[in-house]
């Protein structure tokens, strides 16, 4: 494949936002890809998405799975990357968990590297960082072995590279670096509850709200509940 394009799942969150002007700011051609598995805040992050979007002008793709993964897994809301997704402190097991699906975030991965296949690219980026790590399906040699079997399956010559560059700086240092790419993050969606406006009480809200406490960013978002205090540098 000789396509200079490059894929990046792009759910309009801070992270993808920041790698998306990350990209940009390189001189990468780059298509957006946004994927709703029928998750409680895949509303708001294709608005999220849009807007991001509407800003740089970059080729984005849309694709709903909702339908038909609700009926698959006979669950009203399935979700499948997992450390955007969390409810609450505590995340069970994927096997014990009646929500996280199981290989979610391989499907999601092999479904942009299918359609990266089909149209001629070879590199697709995601944007987990160092905390997202803890689990075992956004490791970096995680990342090599779904590689390894674009090529099982395909050929060599149609390998897909996942690549995963801030797999090693934790989420505030995203933030650092969207900050300084001018990133729009109060048009960014973090929580997993989808309601009208970040509720303030899930992980990825605490999260979202320790980054920017950390990096000594004004804090755009609007949260239904207000933290009592953010979290210390050490915890993020």
């Amino acid at each position: 494949m000789t396509n200079k394009k490059v894929a990046l799942l792009f759910s309009g969150g801070p992270d993808s936002s920041t790698l998306l002007f990350d990209l940009i700011d390189q001189g990468r051609e780059v298509v957006a890809l946004t994927f709703d598995f029928g998750e409680a805040e895949g509303y708001k992050e294709l608005i999220a998405a849009k807007s991001i979007i509407g800003r740089v002008g970059v080729e984005h793709h849309f694709f709903d799975f909702s339908g038909p993964l609700k009926e698959f897994y006979g669950l009203n809301q399935p979700q499948f990357m997992r450390g955007a997704q969390w409810t609450t402190m505590e995340t069970p097991p994927v096997n014990e968990s009646k929500d996280i699906q199981p290989f979610g975030s391989s499907i999601a991965l092999l479904l942009a590297a299918s359609w990266a296949v089909k149209n001629g690219i070879e590199d697709v980026f995601y944007a987990v960082h160092a905390e997202d790590a803890r689990f075992a399906d956004n490791k970096l040699d995680y990342f090599s072995l779904l590689s390894d079997v674009t090529s099982k399956c395909e050929g060599e010559q149609f390998r897909i590279k996942f690549h995963t560059p801030y797999i090693s700086i934790r989420k505030h240092e995203v933030f650092a670096k969207g900050a300084s790419l001018e990133v729009p993050f109060n048009e960014t969606w973090s929580c997993g509850k989808g309601l009208e406006a970040h509720c303030g009480t899930c992980p990825t809200c605490h999260e979202r709200a320790g980054a920017f406490a950390v990096n000594g960013i004004k804090d755009p978002t609007l949260y239904i509940n207000e933290f009592a205090q953010v979290l210390e540098p050490n915890s993020l």
